[in-house]
């Protein structure tokens, strides 16, 4: 991995003069590498650290999974354990999201009882972590479980839910909790309305997708980026709506290169649409 070696330099080298070195300033440098996508680096900092506490262990555990290398957090997370170094909140969600991204069910579930175990809540970070991981692995009912059991859910926790809903083909449920949501009175995010959007364009809800789309600059004051343009291209090209879809593009104000049109060429290809598809080719 590509190592961004300007941005450590300075730190290193406070880090080589110091006469007395400690776990902040060990747990420091490693954090210093992994932000920096040094992770070799890191990996020899953390392995060569004579005083690591469970903030150092956090810290490297952090950097393999905001780094993608979500197996070398899980194993590093089984290696603390084993020597029975408590974990922190950053630790267990650092683990968890390495679980979402594996799709891995069964040390989410270990790591589920762990938390019980150790008495954390489920609160916070770890609770969105928490539904999201069994979200992530299609286990819808265990992540509802313990999105109910939350003691606050915030705009973080409703996007982990309704996004788990979503991108497993429940989309009603995905709609329905977003209703729950605004009735709860969490204001959505820009990431809400993706995971809404998203939603709709698999049901076929052309209608209740401009609703939604609309709805982010006249009730929330959000103003739509282009992820959402592309939800609303793509609303219209699963519907068939292609001259529709073709007249929303133009109207697009934002830069947005060709990703939106490669949406409806590819709407185009699969609904067999050859008088469109040439049309848009001819014309650029």
């Amino acid at each position: 991995m590509y190592c961004k070696l300007g941005i450590t330099s300075d730190a290193r080298r406070v880090f080589d003069e110091m006469s007395l070195r400690n776990a902040v300033s060990w747990t420091a440098m490693v954090s210093v590498y992994a932000k920096a996508e040094c992770m070799d680096a890191a990996r020899e900092v953390f392995e060569s650290s004579k005083e690591r506490n469970s903030i150092t262990w956090s810290a490297m555990i952090a950097g393999h999974v905001q780094n993608g290398e979500h197996e070398e957090a899980m194993m590093l997370y089984a290696r603390m354990d084993k020597e029975a170094i408590m974990p922190s909140n950053l630790t267990i969600t650092s683990v968890l999201r390495a679980c979402a991204c594996l799709a891995a069910l069964e040390p989410g579930k270990q790591l589920h009882a762990q938390i019980l175990k150790f008495g954390f809540g489920l609160g916070g970070s770890i609770g969105s972590a928490l539904s999201t991981m069994y979200s992530k692995c299609g286990n819808l009912e265990d992540g509802m479980v313990v999105f109910r059991r939350m003691p606050d859910r915030d705009v973080i926790a409703w996007n982990s839910i309704i996004s788990g809903f979503s991108q497993n083909g429940c989309g009603n449920g995905a709609l329905e909790l977003f209703e729950e949501m605004k009735l709860e009175g969490t204001a959505p995010d820009h990431i809400t309305f993706i995971n809404v959007l998203c939603a709709c364009s698999h049901m076929g809800l052309v209608d209740r997708g401009w609703i939604y789309f609309r709805s982010m600059t006249k009730e929330y004051g959000l103003t739509p980026r282009l992820d959402h343009y592309a939800c609303m291209v793509d609303i219209l090209s699963r519907a068939g709506l292609l001259v529709e879809a073709k007249e929303f593009i133009e109207s697009i104000t934002i830069d947005h290169g060709t990703c939106l049109w490669r949406i409806v060429l590819g709407a185009c290809r699969s609904l067999r649409d050859f008088l469109m598809l040439e049309h848009m080719q001819v014309n650029g």
